[in-house]
């Protein structure tokens, strides 16, 4: 008997078996070829492995399309035909047959349609498809080695059950690109086996990452009777619920959700499992805990009134109210056909008092029930009334999405664009009306007036990029983009405009002079930064350029604005013969100490080889009235010139003089970042003892003092060491 493990949520499961029976080899044999004995039994479970991927594979590609679970099963018939198809048999066995190994998408997708079977969604994808099957594929005949391997443990490569425990399991339980190995290893083995690979696993010490025990369930899912190891599968899951239920473990959240699927998914048809969620879902573990318990149930209730019941409750029930959500979620996605349900989400919709829920109940009654006759209703009032933001916002983009037909849409989208009272409801509108409704004559006037009048600076901002992206030909579109530039009241809007005309109107003139103009002009040292960059991006080869950061640099009042235009010239004018001399300049001269620091990391950067730029680094390091200058300037000198002759002589100076006083709060101390860098890079200078001798007696500093004399214990330590 092949060992495939029914998939939980697998919509195909149902013609697995045909496929994949081992009575009649014919169709293993035409995707890996005849091989005999032991090898033959491998290959036959490899196969059928690499089947079960294909089709689950096929599921997730149609599920992208937007299809739901009751849609698929219209292609179970025609997947039965392809797979039987030689040509496509031998395709997807290239990977036990051939090296390196390759998938034919457009074979797969031609003879899809030569055998006319059932129509895929034009966004399938079989190039997606192939590529990742490759990998699983890859990953299943690396499993069938090992397990070849295992059979012949007196061969000169075998394997015994202890060496693959150890060996293979032991030293990459903890890497994710093993983990397809695993799995596919446990399906080819005997069900003894997998349990003492699981009990091995169980056992390991995991340092707190508890992946070993997600790869035990893996293995264990494929087990195809789990009762015949049972000790080891009540082991694993207890060690999988008290990861799911220790709250010391809060920070793991991931962890512990991914716990919650494995016992879903490996104890399904356990009773006891749907209890045990039930009463997670109502503990007060963290939220992320209870709402993936409430998925996983939904998942698993869809075949039982008992749970169905249940949900209902939770999803009306105010007292758990994070998780009700979920449940609205997962009714729908398990119950579309139940008419009771619809009336249950419809009264949520409308009425409920937790905001999450109706827009829980609104999204998912548009994505099931489109067809029937209130659902536009209930989008429409809930976009034009509901009290919450959010739910307005989902609402909208329900009815730009599904009922763009429905003139109503329109005017509900223009009106909310011009008039609901959230800024972030008039931008979702603006962006549905400008990416569905382009061609209006309403929605540029609606766009021109919220850029320009709309009291919001974010709505101005979302209407000029959507003006940009939509309407860039027009020319009161560049028209209002440029008034936005040079008078708008907000500076971010300002902002947002030059930016826009830099990127797409960067051949008009007078997005140049604009540039300029709020360069020298504007009020707000935001605006003038990112008009300095914008004409550096698109105007590098302009001669006016290198004039303006020069005049930037030398004249702005803000600081700010002084240190990215010094950075700009260092960077893009590094030969012109003046940019050397005003990183000099403000190196020393400059009146804040920020803009120093950074006219001297950009000498130490790129002037390294010009002699005086030690100098002034030196003078810097020694008499800058900043603190914070004197010891960043240290390091920059430790780092670029630590093979200078006389560095210690200096640095020593330094750790002894610098005049900081401790008063400065929150400063460090030059003096201890002169004595860290002595002590990194001349550790076994015959002075260095007797530096951290007379700091740990004589500085001003209590901390210096104290760091002195530990570094003077180690030194001290490490030198007896060697003597002895």
């Amino acid at each position: 008997m092949v060992k495939i493990t029914s998939v939980f949520g697998f919509a195909f499961q149902p013609i697995l078996p045909e496929l994949t029976t081992d009575r009649d080899p014919d169709w293993v044999k035409a995707m890996v070829g005849s091989k005999d004995g032991q090898e033959s039994a491998a290959l036959n479970v490899a196969a059928s492995l690499a089947i079960a991927d294909f089709l689950y594979l096929v599921q997730q590609e149609l599920e992208a399309t937007g299809l739901s679970a009751k849609d698929l099963s219209q292609f179970a018939p025609s997947l039965k035909k392809f797979i039987h198809n030689p040509s496509v048999q031998a395709t997807l066995g290239h990977i036990f047959t051939q090296n390196p190994p390759e998938i034919d998408p457009f074979l797969l997708a031609s003879t899809w349609d030569s055998l006319e079977l059932v129509s895929l969604p034009e966004e399938f994808n079989w190039e997606q498809l192939a590529k990742v099957y490759l990998e699983k594929a890859k990953d299943i005949a690396f499993a069938g080695e090992f397990v070849k391997r295992l059979g012949k443990p007196e061969s000169a490569n075998g394997l015994t059950l202890e060496q693959l425990k150890d060996q293979v399991f032991g030293q990459h339980w903890y890497y994710e690109s093993w983990h397809g190995v695993f799995r596919a290893i446990a399906a080819m083995l005997e069900p003894a086996a997998v349990g003492e690979i699981i009990d091995y696993l169980i056992h390991l010490d995991h340092q707190g990452n508890s992946m070993n025990l997600f790869v035990a369930a893996d293995c264990l899912g494929q087990v195809t009777d789990p009762s015949i190891i049972q000790v080891s599968s009540r082991q694993l899951l207890t060690q999988l619920k008290n990861l799911t239920e220790k709250k010391e473990l809060d920070e793991k959240i991931m962890m512990r959700m991914q716990a919650i699927t494995k016992i879903a998914t490996i104890w399904h048809q356990d009773p006891e499992i749907i209890d045990w969620l039930k009463a997670i879902a109502e503990s007060d573990l963290y939220d992320s805990i209870r709402m993936a318990a409430v998925d996983e149930l939904a998942k698993m209730g869809k075949h039982d009134p008992v749970t169905i019941q249940w949900l209902k409750k939770l999803a009306t029930a105010e007292s758990f109210e994070i998780t009700r959500p979920s449940a609205v979620r997962g009714l729908a996605n398990y119950c579309s056909s139940d008419r009771e349900l619809l009336m249950m989400l419809t009264t949520l919709a409308r009425s409920d008092s937790y905001w999450l829920v109706r827009e829980a109940a609104i999204q998912e009654i548009a994505r099931v029930w489109p067809e029937e006759p209130e659902t536009v209703a209930i989008l429409q009032t809930s976009a034009s009334l509901d009290d919450d933001s959010d739910v307005r916002i989902a609402a909208l983009a329900e009815l730009a999405r599904g009922w763009s037909n429905e003139p109503e849409t329109l005017l509900i989208l223009q009106k909310s664009a011009d008039a609901d009272e959230d800024a972030d409801v008039r931008i979702a509108a603006l962006a549905e009306l400008a990416r569905g409704w382009s061609n209006d004559l309403k929605t540029l006037q609606v766009l021109k007036d919220r850029a320009n009048c709309d009291p919001d600076t974010d709505v101005r901002i979302a209407a000029l990029e959507e003006l940009a992206s939509g309407w860039c030909d027009r020319p009161d579109t560049l028209d209002c983009l440029k008034a936005k530039a040079s008078s708008d009241p907000d500076w971010r809007v300002r902002i947002a405009a030059l930016k826009i005309l830099s990127r797409g109107w960067f051949d008009e003139p007078e997005t140049l002079n604009l540039l300029k103009n709020s360069i020298n002009a504007d009020v707000v040292s935001d605006v003038r930064i990112a008009s300095l960059r914008s004409l550096v991006l698109g105007w590098f080869e302009n001669e006016e350029t290198i004039f303006l950061l020069k005049n930037r640099v030398k004249n702005d009042e803000n600081w700010d604005v002084r240190i990215v235009a010094l950075q700009e010239l260092a960077t893009g004018w590094f030969e012109d013969p003046e940019t050397l001399e005003i990183l000099k300049n403000c190196a020393t001269n400059d009146e804040h100490w920020a803009v120093r620091l950074a006219a001297a990391q950009e000498l130490a950067k790129g002037w390294r080889d010009v002699p005086e730029t030690l100098d002034i680094l030196k003078t810097g390091a020694t008499a800058d009235q900043d603190s914070f200058v004197r010891q960043a300037i240290l390091q920059q000198i430790a780092k670029g010139w630590f093979a200078e002759s006389n560095l210690w002589d200096f640095l020593r100076d330094r750790a002894l003089n610098d005049p900081f006083s401790g008063s400065e709060d929150g400063s460090i101390n030059p003096r201890q970042t002169a004595l860290e860098i002595l002590l990194d890079q001349y550790a076994d200078h015959p002075e260095m003892i007797s530096l951290l001798r007379d700091r740990r007696q004589h500085d001003a500093d209590e901390k210096l003092r104290a760091f002195a004399k530990k570094q003077l214990e180690q030194l001290e330590m490490r030198q007896y060491e060697t003597i002895g």
